[in-house]
């Protein structure tokens, strides 16, 4: 079911409705500014006032116009905001007498400036709390790597850089080049693993050099062989022993290891593990699976201990999905925090053996049950939206979903699509139904919707569908569609196959148990 969101959506609402009033006042300082006996310095206010006018005009009549952030106008326009704020508090004190004229503009400016700064304060302070804040872009090792990235062109290089700001620079610095990304996301765009050309696999050895905030890196770098990164969907938290993780239904794990020749090597796979509170049962039940060959190791704990598995790394990236088994259920719940704490992992390590896999070994053949990732296709008769790397739709009753399957196995899989789900203006009401897959989701405000969607070989079709969806009451000018409800950040994953024992919560379980 989705939530009604978190408390940020509810803060960006305060902070535009701050934003309106603030406009209405700046509007009225403005209007206070163009009272001059002079025609001409009257025309010229007016023009000036009158430009952003027209193009505010313009964004409205596009159907755009709703995603556009109104801060961004704000900051376009700042500096004639603040010279018509400055005349208008300058004309309006001089209706006031000589002695409380000039204290009147000086507290009337200082309000002003003071509400301005606590309106930016923080996404100010966001930059400067992020891990290494702004000292990271004035660090030694990221200058020399940009600097080496923009005067080496027509080279390979991986973007190894988890912090998306940190990733966006390091890329636009190695845009004259061949250059792969291994991020969670550019900027607010999250990137799925493998999705994007620019993240397919490659092969890592000397002649493809890593930057990163750490600096440059290539295969004959004096470092440890491989990289470990870990993309959560419910995001990492710190400690002081390193980066941990709260495993949910499953996590990605890329393993990049850098060597010289092509052949796969042994590996063992060592984390902590320990069952969280989201379920009270004590064992757990996890699952290893190589994302290109299936190989797959099932682990098992019954209490916090150090898990130790068997891999194989090829040269370049190595992706691996850690998925949750048994138990799954969601049962105990934070107030404070909507994460599913089922397992937690942290210290990833990873020691090789020494031993070589051969070109021919059977391990390194794709199994019949390989995870190549489907693609989502969709139609929708309202059309789809896009503004730069964004995509949505405006949903009225009903959109199709096509699963395309890429995989080369002959039996159902059971993936778990997920989207953002957020009632439209088409009608004031913020409760939207939606069903998909047999099963219908209560929307209230955001959120994010999680369905269960089997899907045989080949492609299957899915409804997205609006139950008793409220009557259109609002239209936006210049667009006729029906703004009932925007989707959006589609993502698709394996969950298992069809068919496959789903673990018994520990309810049904005591239901089933004989009596004795």
């Amino acid at each position: 079911m989705a939530s009604a969101g978190s408390l940020k959506p509810a803060i960006s609402c305060v902070a535009s409705v701050l934003g309106i009033i603030t406009a209405v006042v700046l509007i009225a300082l403005c209007a206070a500014a163009l009272m001059t006996n002079s025609l001409r310095k009257r025309a010229l206010l007016a023009l000036a006032v009158l430009t952003p006018w027209v193009f505010l005009t313009y964004l409205l009549s596009a159907q755009s116009f709703l995603r556009y952030p109104s801060w961004k106008l704000i900051d376009s326009f700042a500096f004639l905001w603040i010279l018509l704020a400055i005349l208008g508090i300058v004309r309006t004190a001089k209706l006031l007498p000589r002695k409380l004229a000039t204290p009147a503009a000086v507290a009337c400016g200082t309000v002003l400036a003071l509400s301005g700064a606590a309106g930016f304060v923080g996404q100010h302070r966001a930059a400067m709390a992020r891990p290494g804040g702004l000292a990271v872009f004035n660090s030694p090792d990221f200058v020399s790597a940009i600097n080496y990235a923009a005067s080496h062109p027509d080279r390979t290089y991986l973007v190894r850089e988890s912090d998306a700001t940190v990733a966006s620079w390091l890329i636009y610095h190695a845009r004259n080049s061949k250059t792969f990304v291994a991020a969670p996301g550019l900027s607010d765009i999250p990137l799925t693993g493998g999705k994007f050309a620019f993240q397919k696999n490659f092969p890592v050895t000397g002649s493809t050099t890593q930057i990163s905030r750490f600096g440059i890196r290539d295969g004959s770098t004096n470092l440890p062989q491989v990289d470990i990164a870990v993309s959560n969907p419910q995001g990492e938290d710190r400690l002081p022993s390193g980066a941990a993780y709260w495993l949910g239904d499953s996590m990605q794990l890329e393993f990049t290891r850098w060597a010289s020749n092509a052949a796969a090597a042994e590996y063992r796979l060592a984390f902590h593990a320990e069952p969280g509170p989201a379920n009270p049962a004590r064992n757990r039940e996890l699952a290893l699976v190589n994302l290109a060959t299936g190989a797959r190791n099932q682990i098992r704990i019954a209490a916090a201990e150090t898990v130790t598995v068997p891999i194989i790394l090829s040269p370049g990236a190595n992706r691996f999905l850690l998925q949750s088994i048994a138990p799954t259920e969601h049962l105990v719940r934070s107030d404070t925090d909507p994460r599913k704490h089922l397992t937690f992992v942290r210290n990833f390590a990873l020691t090789p053996t020494g031993t070589e896999v051969p070109a021919g070994d059977p391990r390194l053949t794709p199994a019949p049950t390989a995870f190549a990732p489907p693609e989502l296709r969709f139609t929708n008769r309202q059309g789809e939206d896009r503004q730069g790397a964004f995509s949505w739709f405006w949903v009225a009753d009903e959109m199709t979903i096509e699963i395309a399957r890429a995989d080369n196995s002959s039996r159902t899989h059971i993936f778990t699509l997920s989207f953002d789900a957020e009632p439209g203006l088409a009608n004031p009401s913020k409760t939207r139904k939606l069903r998909i897959a047999g099963k219908t989701f209560d929307i209230n405000g955001s959120g994010r919707v999680k369905a269960e969607v089997p899907a045989p070989p080949g492609v299957s079709q899915w409804k997205l569908q609006l139950v008793d969806p409220p009557p259109q009451t609002t239209r936006i000018p210049g667009d006729p569609r029906n703004h009932m409800l925007r989707v959006e950040r589609f993502d698709i994953a394996f969950l298992r196959e069809a068919g496959a024992p789903v673990p018994l919560s520990p309810r049904e379980k005591a239901a089933a148990a004989p009596a004795r």
